[in-house]
């Protein structure tokens, strides 16, 4: 397998587990609170492992990214985790090395996981090599500097609601 066929088969298998990702946090309510658990301490592990083996594609046009989610499909994805999570949805946040807590919520991690997805699924749909780039170029940027840690806080919160604790 050469090069080339790696970094398709990478971006390949990233794009099956962002596309599962979303269909699960976008239908949030049609599962049960322990379902949606059970899903996330699988999906977000998957998720972190497969953008890290992504290409870097840093020089692509960061201003011709197309976005796709809105703020209210960001809103009704929060709402809908929110809902399902119940009393389990906030929790605090060590912040930095000086220990700064911060309030925050599985919900708003997981949609704000679900908008660079979903954005990254629908360029890579259109299936032209430059939109692909593009996709690959921004996921992995947010990964590196964003969405990654929101994936790790939230399954810290999820594996403890997972084991019970």
């Amino acid at each position: 397998m050469d090069n080339k066929d790696l970094t398709n088969k990478y971006i390949d298998d990233f794009t099956i587990v962002a596309k599962e990702y979303c269909y699960i946090v976008n239908n949030a309510m049609q599962y049960s609170y322990s379902q949606l658990v059970s899903y996330m301490v699988t999906m977000l592990p998957m998720l972190y492992l497969k953008a890290s083996m992504l290409p870097d594609y840093d020089d692509y046009d960061r201003e011709a990214v197309s976005k796709f989610v809105s703020e209210e499909e960001w809103t009704r994805v929060r709402l809908q985790v929110k809902k399902n999570f119940g009393e389990h949805d906030d929790y605090f946040e060590i912040q930095g090395r000086f220990g700064q807590s911060e309030q925050t919520s599985i919900s708003e991690n997981l949609a704000d996981i679900y908008q660079d997805m979903k954005d990254f699924t629908e360029l890579v749909s259109y299936e032209l090599e430059e939109s692909i780039i593009e996709a690959v170029g921004e996921v992995k940027k947010n990964f590196i500097d964003y969405w990654g840690q929101r994936a790790v806080n939230a399954l810290k919160i999820i594996h403890l609601l997972y084991v019970g604790k």
